[in-house]
């Protein structure tokens, strides 16, 4: 199996049982909770003031994460006979209502 098929394996169609898929899944599940946590708890003034810098790490490592699994995504998305074709079927993937959103999620942090 190589490399490209075995990320598509863990991003888009874990198997039962496979351990790093469902490490991966969780990972990111968690990640997204804590950024939903981190954004509420900035709104809170003594909390921003303490914890600025440690909250802006926090963003910039989670965008890193999320940036990595889009970018992977996309690459890996012609593996699914829907997006088969290099460019034709990674633009249509780029366009589906998930990636989408994983797009709106991050590019925030990338725009002035």
């Amino acid at each position: 199996m190589n490399v490209k098929t075995r990320l598509y394996g863990l991003l888009e169609k874990a198997e039962d049982g496979d351990r790093v898929g469902k490490i991966i899944d969780v990972f990111l599940v968690s990640l997204i909770m804590l950024n939903v946590a981190a954004v509420i708890l900035e709104t809170v003034a003594w909390v921003h003031d303490r914890y600025a810098a440690e909250l802006h790490v926090f963003d910039v490592f989670s965008v890193a994460v999320f940036t990595v699994e889009y970018l992977l995504r996309v690459w890996v998305c012609t593996l699914n006979p829907k997006y088969s074709h290099p460019l034709k079927g990674r633009l249509a993937y780029a366009t589906s209502a998930m990636a989408l959103i994983d797009l709106v999620a991050i590019l925030p942090f990338y725009l002035p």
